[in-house]
């Protein structure tokens, strides 16, 4: 017994031996005062020895951030750092999606072992001329092995346009039958954090923050570098050979001059259309439907965007071949999903219940409503008590689940709370005027008036 006590507290003790802690401070010379909100973060991150791409490998948060200077720990597991290895500490001020101050430091691998204290001044951030290199090479492939939870690797393939638009295919592999889906949408660039951001069909976001011409690093929903020994990495690839995207999508088509054209309400792309696969179909629908001749419509089909030769045998270009027609919709347009993106992820503060307007009050809280893009969550506030839930969104269609919430006693507004939290129960559709966002009874009346908020 005494043997095997010995030998579970050497255990221990070598297991603690193996736990390291890099300390350090920030600090920024300018005499400014932060918000309250301000994040301090702090991360250790290994470059790998050919293609200097960082992996993270330790990171802190300090919420709030305080006062400068910001000292921070940063632990890692021996095996983690060697003193031939290069290593980056990189640090940031943030509010929100801004970046406030921002530092960076390489260090050997036998300095980050030595015990000594890391000191990074911050200095409000900069365009990078890798983010400039970044923007110059476009059009471009990147692609990387991701980890997957219950296949062999997740493959990832980037299709990064010079017009703003994107086309992304994941498949799993592993899998059988092997499983891939392809999505569109709209890429931007981040200047203050060096982060890229694509929204997509599928309407959640993602973003990777832009290590140098070459590569990306894929972050977590929450837009911080992932703690992982997996690779989290898209390569550059050396020449640009798109994939064939192929989704359901949407798009306001015209034919006009013997040949079609859509513009995707996805990513914005104007393509031309393929004669061929369901394309006679198409032309059909719209040449029925068309009250003008060339009047862009709505039109839903599935398809694939795929290189075909110009027009008068130009080199290939990027087309749409409408594999399978579905339906050409008068009176719509891709507004209808512009809308349902500036819904969400918006702070809309009520200012009418009913007939009843809402003064705004100093010092008082405001009621309000926000809808995140992903996870079709919910916050929201009575004016008193804080407020969660779910929805479902569908078009002009929306209705929210059970809400939850803190259960304090305000000496104000508590019956404005309780209306509030009857009127979202009543909630079945939704409108966006020149005036904010309308919530709908099931008869289409307003129920309540919101607008943007800070």
């Amino acid at each position: 017994m005494f043997y095997r006590l010995v030998w579970m507290l050497s255990l221990v003790l070598a297991g603690s031996a193996m736990a390291q802690t890099l300390q350090g401070s920030a600090l920024y010379l300018s005499r400014i005062a932060l918000p309250p909100s301000a994040v301090f973060e702090a991360s250790l991150e290994v470059l790998d020895a050919d293609t200097d791409t960082p992996r993270v490998i330790s990171r802190s948060q300090l919420l709030p951030a305080g006062l400068p200077p910001f000292r921070f720990k940063l632990r890692y597991e021996d095996a983690e750092v060697s003193e031939s290895g290069n290593y980056l500490v990189r640090s940031s001020v943030r509010e929100g999606t801004r970046t406030l101050f921002t530092a960076e430091q390489r260090y050997t691998g036998l300095f980050i072992r030595s015990g000594e204290v890391v000191t990074l001044t911050l200095q409000p951030p900069q365009p990078s001329q890798a983010r400039a290199g970044f923007l110059a090479g476009l059009p471009a492939s990147f692609e990387g092995l991701l980890p997957c939870a219950d296949c062999e690797a997740v493959r990832w393939r980037l299709e990064l346009l010079e017009d703003g638009a994107f086309m992304l295919r994941q498949t799993w592999l592993g899998k059988q039958p092997e499983q891939a889906q392809d999505q569109l949408g709209r890429w931007q660039i981040d200047e203050d954090r060096g982060v890229l951001r694509l929204l997509g069909t599928d309407e959640t976001g993602l973003a990777f923050r832009i290590h140098d011409r070459r590569s990306l690093l894929k972050l977590d929903q929450a837009g911080h570098p992932i703690v992982s020994q997996h690779n989290y990495t898209l390569e550059r690839q050396g020449l640009f050979q798109p994939f064939e995207a192929r989704l359901e999508m949407s798009g306001m088509y015209r034919y006009q001059a013997d040949s079609g054209q859509i513009t995707l309400c996805a990513s914005g792309q104007s393509l031309p259309v393929a004669q061929e696969a369901d394309n006679a179909r198409l032309e059909a629908a719209y040449a029925k439907a068309v009250k003008q001749a060339g009047e862009p419509l709505l039109v839903r089909l599935t398809g694939r965007i795929a290189l075909r030769s110009g027009p008068d045998g130009r080199g290939p270009q990027l087309s749409l071949v409408p594999e399978q027609f579905r339906a050409v919709l008068r009176q719509r347009s891709c507004a209808e999903r512009q809308a349902q993106q500036a819904l969400r992820d918006t702070r809309w503060v009520l200012v009418q219940l009913g007939d009843k307007l809402i003064p705004r009050v100093m010092c008082e809280r405001e009621a309000f409503l926000q809808l995140a893009a992903r996870g079709e969550r919910l916050s929201a506030s009575g004016g008193c008590n804080r407020l969660m839930g779910s929805y479902v969104l569908k078009g002009d269609s929306l209705r929210f689940g059970q809400l939850a919430g803190t259960m304090m006693a305000c000496s104000k507004g508590m019956e404005r709370e309780q209306a509030f939290i009857q009127a979202l129960e009543q909630v079945r559709g939704w409108r966006l005027t020149e005036h904010g966002l309308e919530l709908l009874d099931e008869a289409s009346q307003p129920l309540a008036r919101l607008q943007a908020g800070d």
